[in-house]
């Protein structure tokens, strides 16, 4: 083979795979089992905040080897947020729901921002942060969702509330106000995946409590609401 083939093939690895060793941290593997693990595509997450499909099939047990979880794919139904997907690289990140067969998960952080899932059966709801927003022709407002979604809306909503949708349709189901009181969990920082009470909310941090009654300030950027005195979705494992 010539430089330029070797050239071009170690650029497409480089696209298609990624060193186990330099993967990201918030990933569950066994980092020195095997040199390199699926990368998801560019999509709706960062590669930072999601895993590939392939990723979550073989952590679940759904399949043993990436083999086997593009066969699953072919032959079973794997729905994420209510679409069929048949990409073992398809991005998957937080707060999405993934069904396969009549079982399904939601996409999570948990002890130190790492992604976990847990098994739900609210699959057909999902909690997206409004990240901005942006006035469109014909007086509507345009609102960009934390995993990449773009919703037209009438209705007051502000930056930094959250949007409880139903899948696949995308129907705002209830508006989630980033408020004093609001059930929150951290999406960043080193209490990522905490789930607390927003106490006070103080230029660009907040204040919050945990579950024990415990108080912590954070980013503001990292608060995600989940609910008013309660999350309105199952988001721990217990």
């Amino acid at each position: 083979m010539t430089k330029e083939g070797l050239a071009r093939l170690r650029n497409k690895m480089g696209r298609n795979h990624l060193k186990r060793n330099v993967a990201n941290k918030r990933w569950v593997l066994l980092r020195k089992e095997y040199k390199f693990v699926l990368r998801p595509n560019a999509g709706k997450h960062s590669i930072r905040d999601s895993v590939p499909l392939g990723y979550f099939l073989k952590y679940l047990g759904f399949a043993n080897t990436t083999r086997e979880a593009k066969k699953l794919l072919l032959l079973t139904d794997v729905l994420i947020d209510g679409r069929k997907v048949k990409d073992v690289k398809c991005p998957v990140g937080f707060m999405d729901s993934i069904v396969v067969g009549q079982k399904a998960f939601r996409c999570l952080f948990g002890n130190k921002g790492r992604i976990i899932f847990i098994e739900v059966n609210d699959s057909d709801k999902k909690i997206c942060k409004v990240l901005n927003k942006v006035k469109v022709k014909g007086g509507k407002t345009q609102l960009n969702l934390s995993d990449g979604r773009n919703i037209l809306s009438e209705d007051d909503v502000k930056v930094g509330d959250s949007l409880l949708l139903e899948l696949p349709s995308q129907k705002i189901v209830k508006r989630l106000q980033f408020k004093e009181g609001a059930s929150i969990v951290l999406i960043g920082g080193k209490y990522g995946g905490v789930v607390g009470k927003l106490t006070k909310i103080l230029d660009d941090h907040i204040f919050f409590k945990d579950e024990e009654g415990a108080e912590f300030s954070t980013l503001k950027d990292y608060a995600f609401v989940v609910g008013g005195e309660n999350p309105e979705l199952k988001i721990k494992i217990k």
